[in-house]
Protein backbone atom coordinates (compact mmCIF):
# COMPACT_ATOMS: atom_id res chain seq x y z
CA UNK A 1 0.00 0.00 0.00
CA UNK A 2 1.28 3.85 -0.68
CA UNK A 3 1.34 5.50 2.28
CA UNK A 4 0.84 8.31 0.34
CA UNK A 5 -2.72 7.16 -1.10
CA UNK A 6 -3.72 6.41 2.47
CA UNK A 7 -3.37 9.54 4.50
CA UNK A 8 -5.18 8.15 7.27
CA UNK A 9 -2.79 5.90 8.40
CA UNK A 10 0.16 8.51 8.92
CA UNK A 11 -1.36 12.00 9.47
CA UNK A 12 -3.31 10.72 12.10
CA UNK A 13 0.58 9.93 14.26
CA UNK A 14 2.03 13.33 12.77
CA UNK A 15 -0.83 15.43 14.38
CA UNK A 16 -0.42 13.45 17.62
CA UNK A 17 3.00 13.94 18.03
CA UNK A 18 2.78 17.35 17.27
CA UNK A 19 -0.08 18.08 19.05
CA UNK A 20 1.86 16.36 22.38
CA UNK A 21 4.38 18.87 21.58
CA UNK A 22 2.32 21.78 20.90
CA UNK A 23 0.24 21.47 24.13
CA UNK A 24 3.69 20.85 26.17
CA UNK A 25 4.89 24.25 24.94
CA UNK A 26 1.27 25.72 26.34
CA UNK A 27 1.54 24.59 29.63
CA UNK A 28 5.04 26.09 30.06
CA UNK A 29 3.25 28.88 29.62
CA UNK A 30 5.42 30.05 26.51
CA UNK A 31 4.04 32.39 24.16
CA UNK A 32 4.53 30.67 21.24
CA UNK A 33 2.78 27.94 22.34
CA UNK A 34 -0.61 29.87 21.86
CA UNK A 35 0.11 29.82 18.31
CA UNK A 36 1.05 26.72 17.87
CA UNK A 37 -1.97 25.13 19.32
CA UNK A 38 -3.90 27.67 16.97
CA UNK A 39 -2.34 26.22 14.13
CA UNK A 40 -2.54 22.44 15.25
CA UNK A 41 -6.45 22.76 16.14
CA UNK A 42 -6.36 24.59 12.18
CA UNK A 43 -4.80 21.97 10.53
CA UNK A 44 -6.59 19.22 12.26
CA UNK A 45 -9.90 20.91 11.26
CA UNK A 46 -8.67 21.17 7.57
CA UNK A 47 -7.81 17.63 7.39
CA UNK A 48 -10.84 16.21 8.65
CA UNK A 49 -12.10 14.56 5.72
CA UNK A 50 -8.87 14.97 4.19
CA UNK A 51 -9.82 18.79 3.51
CA UNK A 52 -13.26 17.86 2.30
CA UNK A 53 -15.60 16.89 5.19
CA UNK A 54 -16.12 20.24 6.69
CA UNK A 55 -17.19 21.61 3.40
CA UNK A 56 -19.63 18.69 1.75
CA UNK A 57 -21.23 17.42 4.84
CA UNK A 58 -24.34 15.79 3.79
CA UNK A 59 -27.68 17.74 4.51
CA UNK A 60 -30.55 15.54 6.28
CA UNK A 61 -32.48 14.88 2.88
CA UNK A 62 -29.15 13.12 1.68
CA UNK A 63 -29.35 9.67 0.14
CA UNK A 64 -26.27 9.34 3.47
CA UNK A 65 -29.06 9.48 5.64
CA UNK A 66 -31.65 7.23 3.89
CA UNK A 67 -31.57 3.15 4.28
CA UNK A 68 -30.90 1.89 0.68
CA UNK A 69 -33.51 0.00 -1.01
CA UNK A 70 -31.00 -2.92 -1.27
CA UNK A 71 -31.16 -2.80 2.71
CA UNK A 72 -34.64 -2.54 3.07
CA UNK A 73 -35.30 -5.38 1.02
CA UNK A 74 -32.70 -7.96 2.11
CA UNK A 75 -34.11 -6.80 6.16
CA UNK A 76 -37.73 -7.74 4.68
CA UNK A 77 -36.38 -10.78 2.92
CA UNK A 78 -34.85 -12.40 5.45
CA UNK A 79 -36.95 -10.78 9.02
CA UNK A 80 -34.83 -11.20 12.03
CA UNK A 81 -32.23 -13.38 10.58
CA UNK A 82 -29.06 -12.04 11.03
CA UNK A 83 -26.51 -14.77 10.45
CA UNK A 84 -25.72 -14.64 6.47
CA UNK A 85 -23.69 -11.87 4.27
CA UNK A 86 -23.79 -10.58 1.15
CA UNK A 87 -20.54 -9.51 -1.12
CA UNK A 88 -21.21 -6.26 -2.97
CA UNK A 89 -19.09 -6.21 -6.46
CA UNK A 90 -17.95 -2.53 -7.05
CA UNK A 91 -17.25 -1.66 -10.89
CA UNK A 92 -13.78 -1.28 -11.43
CA UNK A 93 -12.47 2.22 -11.50
CA UNK A 94 -12.34 5.15 -13.78
CA UNK A 95 -8.21 5.74 -14.29
CA UNK A 96 -9.16 9.41 -15.20
CA UNK A 97 -11.16 9.94 -11.67
CA UNK A 98 -9.24 9.56 -7.87
CA UNK A 99 -10.81 7.22 -5.66
CA UNK A 100 -11.74 10.19 -3.34
CA UNK A 101 -13.00 12.54 -6.39
CA UNK A 102 -15.10 9.48 -7.41
CA UNK A 103 -16.74 8.93 -3.64
CA UNK A 104 -17.63 13.09 -3.43
CA UNK A 105 -20.80 13.04 -4.99
CA UNK A 106 -23.08 10.01 -3.31
CA UNK A 107 -25.59 8.51 -5.62
CA UNK A 108 -28.09 5.88 -4.54
CA UNK A 109 -26.24 3.14 -6.72
CA UNK A 110 -22.67 4.01 -5.53
CA UNK A 111 -23.70 3.74 -1.78
CA UNK A 112 -25.29 -0.03 -2.26
CA UNK A 113 -22.31 -1.14 -3.66
CA UNK A 114 -19.53 0.00 -0.95
CA UNK A 115 -18.60 -2.43 1.62
CA UNK A 116 -19.38 -0.08 4.60
CA UNK A 117 -22.64 1.01 3.59
CA UNK A 118 -23.79 -2.56 5.07
CA UNK A 119 -21.86 -2.29 8.28
CA UNK A 120 -24.30 0.63 9.14
CA UNK A 121 -27.54 -1.42 8.52
CA UNK A 122 -25.93 -4.62 10.24
CA UNK A 123 -25.44 -6.63 7.52
CA UNK A 124 -22.30 -8.55 7.18
CA UNK A 125 -20.19 -7.94 3.76
CA UNK A 126 -17.59 -10.41 2.87
CA UNK A 127 -15.52 -7.70 0.93
CA UNK A 128 -14.62 -6.40 4.25
CA UNK A 129 -15.16 -2.38 5.89
CA UNK A 130 -12.07 -1.18 5.61
CA UNK A 131 -8.43 -1.41 3.40
CA UNK A 132 -6.61 -3.12 6.30
CA UNK A 133 -7.19 -6.51 5.99
CA UNK A 134 -6.16 -10.16 6.83
CA UNK A 135 -3.58 -11.64 4.38
CA UNK A 136 -5.19 -15.19 4.77
CA UNK A 137 -8.84 -14.35 4.52
CA UNK A 138 -8.01 -12.19 1.26
CA UNK A 139 -6.22 -15.12 0.13
CA UNK A 140 -9.07 -17.63 0.80
CA UNK A 141 -11.50 -14.75 -0.54
CA UNK A 142 -9.66 -15.21 -4.02
CA UNK A 143 -6.85 -12.78 -3.44
CA UNK A 144 -9.05 -9.96 -2.44
CA UNK A 145 -8.04 -6.64 -2.80
CA UNK A 146 -8.97 -3.19 -1.58
CA UNK A 147 -12.76 -2.59 -1.47
CA UNK A 148 -13.47 -6.34 -2.12
CA UNK A 149 -12.14 -6.39 -5.73
CA UNK A 150 -11.64 -10.60 -6.65
CA UNK A 151 -8.55 -11.58 -9.16
CA UNK A 152 -10.92 -13.63 -10.91
CA UNK A 153 -14.61 -13.14 -10.17
CA UNK A 154 -15.68 -15.49 -12.94
CA UNK A 155 -14.05 -18.54 -11.51
CA UNK A 156 -15.00 -17.95 -8.00
CA UNK A 157 -18.17 -16.81 -8.59
CA UNK A 158 -18.89 -19.96 -10.98
CA UNK A 159 -17.03 -22.99 -9.83
CA UNK A 160 -15.34 -22.26 -6.56
CA UNK A 161 -16.65 -22.44 -2.55
CA UNK A 162 -14.91 -19.68 -1.20
CA UNK A 163 -17.68 -17.32 -0.67
CA UNK A 164 -19.87 -20.18 0.13
CA UNK A 165 -17.79 -21.34 3.44
CA UNK A 166 -17.76 -17.69 3.82
CA UNK A 167 -21.33 -17.78 4.63
CA UNK A 168 -22.36 -15.33 1.96
CA UNK A 169 -25.93 -15.87 0.68
CA UNK A 170 -26.28 -12.30 -1.47
CA UNK A 171 -24.37 -10.97 -4.12
CA UNK A 172 -25.00 -7.53 -5.26
CA UNK A 173 -24.09 -6.44 -8.54
CA UNK A 174 -24.01 -4.15 -11.41
CA UNK A 175 -24.37 -5.80 -14.73
CA UNK A 176 -23.19 -9.25 -13.81
CA UNK A 177 -23.66 -12.11 -16.16
CA UNK A 178 -24.44 -14.78 -13.08
CA UNK A 179 -24.16 -18.31 -13.22
CA UNK A 180 -28.04 -19.18 -12.75
CA UNK A 181 -27.44 -22.25 -11.70
CA UNK A 182 -25.70 -21.02 -8.48
CA UNK A 183 -26.98 -17.44 -8.28
CA UNK A 184 -30.69 -16.99 -8.63
CA UNK A 185 -31.62 -13.68 -9.42
CA UNK A 186 -34.17 -11.98 -6.59
CA UNK A 187 -34.73 -8.69 -7.54
CA UNK A 188 -33.44 -5.72 -9.46
CA UNK A 189 -33.40 -2.43 -8.25
CA UNK A 190 -32.10 0.14 -10.88
CA UNK A 191 -29.23 -0.84 -12.58
CA UNK A 192 -28.15 -2.78 -9.27
CA UNK A 193 -29.09 -6.61 -9.15
CA UNK A 194 -29.12 -8.83 -6.10
CA UNK A 195 -28.80 -12.81 -6.38
CA UNK A 196 -29.16 -15.46 -3.93
CA UNK A 197 -26.79 -18.01 -3.86
CA UNK A 198 -27.58 -21.53 -3.73
CA UNK A 199 -24.88 -22.99 -2.29
CA UNK A 200 -24.01 -20.77 0.33
CA UNK A 201 -23.28 -22.62 3.84
CA UNK A 202 -24.38 -21.72 7.46
CA UNK A 203 -22.86 -19.68 9.70
CA UNK A 204 -21.70 -22.77 11.73
CA UNK A 205 -21.89 -26.31 10.76
CA UNK A 206 -20.14 -29.99 12.27
CA UNK A 207 -18.20 -32.32 10.13
CA UNK A 208 -17.10 -35.64 10.80
CA UNK A 209 -14.10 -36.13 8.67
CA UNK A 210 -11.05 -34.17 8.41
CA UNK A 211 -8.72 -34.76 5.61
CA UNK A 212 -4.66 -32.27 6.15
CA UNK A 213 -3.37 -30.95 3.42
CA UNK A 214 -0.68 -28.63 2.31
CA UNK A 215 -1.53 -25.14 2.29
CA UNK A 216 -1.48 -25.07 -1.09
CA UNK A 217 -3.26 -28.42 -1.86
CA UNK A 218 -5.64 -26.97 0.71
CA UNK A 219 -6.83 -23.56 -0.85
CA UNK A 220 -6.88 -25.70 -4.15
CA UNK A 221 -9.59 -27.63 -3.03
CA UNK A 222 -11.42 -25.03 -1.52
CA UNK A 223 -11.30 -22.86 -5.08
CA UNK A 224 -11.95 -26.24 -7.15
CA UNK A 225 -14.00 -28.10 -5.02
CA UNK A 226 -11.69 -30.91 -5.96
CA UNK A 227 -8.67 -33.20 -4.53
CA UNK A 228 -5.56 -33.96 -5.99
CA UNK A 229 -7.08 -37.62 -7.01
CA UNK A 230 -10.35 -35.94 -8.40
CA UNK A 231 -12.83 -36.70 -6.27
CA UNK A 232 -15.12 -33.73 -4.89
CA UNK A 233 -14.72 -31.97 -1.66
CA UNK A 234 -18.33 -31.65 0.11
CA UNK A 235 -17.25 -28.95 2.75
CA UNK A 236 -20.50 -30.09 4.95
CA UNK A 237 -19.05 -33.57 6.15
CA UNK A 238 -15.17 -32.83 5.75
CA UNK A 239 -12.56 -29.98 7.42
CA UNK A 240 -9.92 -29.25 6.01
CA UNK A 241 -7.24 -28.43 7.86
CA UNK A 242 -3.14 -28.21 7.51
CA UNK A 243 -2.34 -29.26 10.91
CA UNK A 244 -2.62 -32.97 12.52
CA UNK A 245 -5.43 -33.46 14.75
CA UNK A 246 -5.37 -36.17 17.32
CA UNK A 247 -8.97 -37.76 17.24
CA UNK A 248 -10.74 -40.55 15.64
CA UNK A 249 -12.97 -39.57 12.54
CA UNK A 250 -15.12 -42.00 11.42
CA UNK A 251 -16.54 -40.11 8.82
CA UNK A 252 -20.47 -41.47 9.34
CA UNK A 253 -23.01 -39.40 7.84
CA UNK A 254 -25.26 -39.01 10.93
CA UNK A 255 -27.62 -36.16 11.92
CA UNK A 256 -25.95 -32.99 13.49
CA UNK A 257 -26.90 -29.99 14.50
CA UNK A 258 -24.97 -26.86 15.35
CA UNK A 259 -26.78 -23.68 16.11
CA UNK A 260 -25.66 -20.13 17.01
CA UNK A 261 -27.73 -18.91 19.63
CA UNK A 262 -25.79 -16.03 21.03
CA UNK A 263 -23.31 -13.51 18.79
CA UNK A 264 -21.57 -10.41 19.63
CA UNK A 265 -17.97 -8.55 18.09
CA UNK A 266 -15.87 -10.68 21.04
CA UNK A 267 -18.57 -13.97 22.41
CA UNK A 268 -20.15 -16.37 20.17
CA UNK A 269 -22.07 -18.94 21.63
CA UNK A 270 -23.38 -22.30 19.90
CA UNK A 271 -25.20 -25.62 20.90
CA UNK A 272 -24.31 -28.38 18.78
CA UNK A 273 -25.73 -32.33 18.83
CA UNK A 274 -23.66 -34.98 17.37
CA UNK A 275 -23.57 -38.56 18.43
CA UNK A 276 -20.39 -39.06 16.99
CA UNK A 277 -16.81 -37.04 17.07
CA UNK A 278 -17.33 -34.10 14.74
CA UNK A 279 -15.80 -31.16 14.29
CA UNK A 280 -17.36 -27.73 14.81
CA UNK A 281 -16.54 -24.81 11.70
CA UNK A 282 -17.52 -21.48 12.69
CA UNK A 283 -17.28 -19.15 9.44
CA UNK A 284 -15.54 -16.59 11.25
CA UNK A 285 -12.32 -15.54 10.74
CA UNK A 286 -9.15 -17.42 12.30
CA UNK A 287 -7.49 -14.81 14.58
CA UNK A 288 -4.90 -15.05 17.25
CA UNK A 289 -7.07 -13.89 20.38
CA UNK A 290 -10.15 -15.89 19.78
CA UNK A 291 -10.21 -18.88 22.62
CA UNK A 292 -12.89 -21.50 22.65
CA UNK A 293 -14.90 -23.17 25.21
CA UNK A 294 -16.26 -26.56 25.03
CA UNK A 295 -18.75 -26.90 28.15
CA UNK A 296 -17.07 -24.58 30.09
CA UNK A 297 -13.46 -26.06 29.46
CA UNK A 298 -10.63 -24.37 27.55
CA UNK A 299 -10.16 -26.09 24.08
CA UNK A 300 -7.18 -25.65 21.05
CA UNK A 301 -9.22 -23.23 18.72
CA UNK A 302 -8.45 -24.89 15.05
CA UNK A 303 -8.23 -23.33 11.87
CA UNK A 304 -10.29 -24.82 9.60
CA UNK A 305 -10.61 -24.68 6.05
CA UNK A 306 -7.39 -22.27 5.40
CA UNK A 307 -8.86 -19.54 7.42
CA UNK A 308 -11.93 -20.26 9.61
CA UNK A 309 -12.35 -21.13 13.10
CA UNK A 310 -13.43 -24.16 14.72
CA UNK A 311 -12.98 -26.47 17.71
CA UNK A 312 -13.00 -30.49 18.03
CA UNK A 313 -16.22 -32.22 19.95
CA UNK A 314 -16.71 -35.58 21.74
CA UNK A 315 -19.83 -37.21 20.49
CA UNK A 316 -22.57 -36.34 22.13
CA UNK A 317 -24.52 -32.74 22.93
CA UNK A 318 -22.21 -29.41 23.82
CA UNK A 319 -22.04 -25.89 24.58
CA UNK A 320 -19.24 -24.11 23.00
CA UNK A 321 -18.16 -20.21 23.77
CA UNK A 322 -15.55 -18.50 21.22
CA UNK A 323 -14.61 -15.66 23.44
CA UNK A 324 -12.02 -13.04 22.31
CA UNK A 325 -9.29 -12.34 24.58
CA UNK A 326 -6.21 -11.53 23.10
CA UNK A 327 -3.04 -11.01 25.03
CA UNK A 328 -1.71 -7.80 23.28
CA UNK A 329 -5.15 -6.18 24.99
CA UNK A 330 -4.54 -7.49 28.36
CA UNK A 331 -0.68 -6.83 28.55
CA UNK A 332 -1.75 -3.08 27.22
CA UNK A 333 -4.49 -2.56 30.27
CA UNK A 334 -1.56 -3.50 32.69
CA UNK A 335 0.45 -0.87 31.09
CA UNK A 336 -2.52 1.94 31.35
CA UNK A 337 -3.23 0.83 34.54
CA UNK A 338 0.75 1.08 36.31
CA UNK A 339 0.47 4.07 34.23
CA UNK A 340 -2.70 5.88 35.55
CA UNK A 341 -1.20 4.58 39.23
CA UNK A 342 2.38 6.21 38.32
CA UNK A 343 0.30 9.08 37.07
CA UNK A 344 -2.12 10.10 40.23
CA UNK A 345 1.02 9.25 42.44
CA UNK A 346 2.79 12.29 41.37
CA UNK A 347 -0.31 14.61 41.05
CA UNK A 348 -0.70 13.98 45.13
CA UNK A 349 3.16 14.59 45.26
CA UNK A 350 2.81 17.76 43.31
CA UNK A 351 -0.15 18.84 45.22
CA UNK A 352 1.13 18.46 48.87
CA UNK A 353 4.55 19.95 47.53
CA UNK A 354 2.29 23.02 46.35
CA UNK A 355 0.95 23.16 49.85
CA UNK A 356 3.98 22.82 51.72
CA UNK A 357 6.52 25.14 49.88
CA UNK A 358 10.00 25.00 51.58
CA UNK A 359 11.07 28.24 53.08
CA UNK A 360 14.61 29.25 53.14
CA UNK A 361 15.72 31.37 56.22
CA UNK A 362 18.27 33.69 55.69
Amino acid sequence: MSALRAPEIFLPVILAVAGSVTLWIFVRGWQAGRVLLFVIVAIDLCMWGQSSGWRLSPSRDSILWQEPPAMSFLRQREGDERQFRVLSLLPPPDPNVSYAASRLGITEEVLTLQPNTYMMHGIQNAAGYDTFGLERYSRLADDMKLWGDLSDPERTLTHGREFDVLNVRYLIAKHFAADTSRWQPVTQLGDISIYENLRALPRAWLTTSVVQLPEDALLKAIRTEKFADGQTWDPLRTALMDAPLQMNFGGEDVERKAEVIRYEPNRIELRTECAVSSVLVLSENHYSGWRAFVDGKLVPTLRVNYNLRGAALSPGDHSISFVYRPKSVLFGLVISLFTAIVLLAWLLRRRDSLKNPLTVTL
